[in-house]
C-alpha cells in the first residue's frame, strides 16, 4: 500500500489476516489503506501515522497508533504559527532566503482528505488571523512518487519565493525537498504541523 498498490490490496490482505491467519492484532498497520482494511475486518492494528481524531473514531475500537492524531498537532501548529509566527518577519532561513523580509507561508501536506483535514486547520487559522498563506501545496503519498513530487514541490516554492514552509508531511517527502532546495541554494524556514 505504501508504493500505491491501493485499498483493493490492502482489503484482501486485511481478509486474509482476520479470516486465514485468524489474528487478534497487527502491529504492522502501518499505511492509511492496511489500517482501514484491518480495522473493517475486526483486527485490532497499531501504526498507522498521524490519522486525524475523527478517523480514530471511525474506525474505533480497532485502529490505535504509536503517533499522534493530525488533529491535535494541526491545532498546534495552528496556535504556533498564528501567535508566534504570522506578522513576524523571517528569523530563521538558509541561504537564499533573506532574514528579516516579510513571511510568505506556504502550507504542505499529502493530498488525501485526511491529512487535507488536518492542514485545512492550519489554513483556516491563518485565514482567519487575517494571514492567508500564500499557497497550499499538496502531493500524493506514494512511495514511487515521492523524488519526482517533492521536485516539483521546490520549484513552486522557489518560483513563488516561499519563505516559511508549514510541513504536515512525511519524512521521507522531506528529506527529498529539504535536498532539492539546498541543492538550489534556497533554504526557507520550516515548521511542523
Amino acid at each position: 500500500e505504501i508504493t500505491n498498490g491501493g485499498q483493493a490490496n490492502a482489503n484482501a490482505d486485511g481478509l486474509t489476516v482476520a479470516r486465514s491467519i485468524k489474528a487478534f492484532a497487527d502491529v504492522t498497520g502501518l499505511t492509511q489503506p492496511y489500517a482501514e482494511a484491518l480495522s473493517n475486518n475486526g483486527v485490532i492494528n497499531i501504526g498507522s501515522p498521524y490519522m486525524s481524531l475523527p478517523w480514530y473514531q471511525q474506525h474505533a475500537p480497532y485502529a490505535y497508533s504509536f503517533f499522534p492524531n493530525c488533529t491535535d498537532l494541526g491545532d498546534e501548529g495552528a496556535a504556533v504559527i498564528v501567535k508566534q509566527m504570522l506578522g513576524q518577519k523571517v528569523t530563521w532561513a538558509g541561504t537564499g532566503v533573506t532574514d528579516g523580509q516579510a513571511r510568505r507561508i506556504a502550507v504542505l501536506a499529502p493530498d488525501n482528505p485526511v491529512y487535507q483535514s488536518c492542514a485545512g486547520q492550519v489554513t483556516q487559522a491563518m485565514n482567519r488571523a487575517g494571514h492567508p498563506p500564500v499557497a497550499n501545496l499538496t502531493y500524493t503519498l506514494d512511495l514511487s512518487q515521492l523524488s519526482q513530487e517533492a521536485s516539483a514541490i521546490e520549484q513552486q516554492i522557489v518560483n513563488d519565493k516561499i519563505t516559511t514552509v508549514a510541513c504536515g508531511c512525511d519524512p521521507i517527502t522531506l528529506i527529498y525537498l529539504t535536498g532539492d532546495l539546498a541543492n538550489s541554494n534556497y533554504e526557507p524556514e520550516f515548521t511542523n504541523i
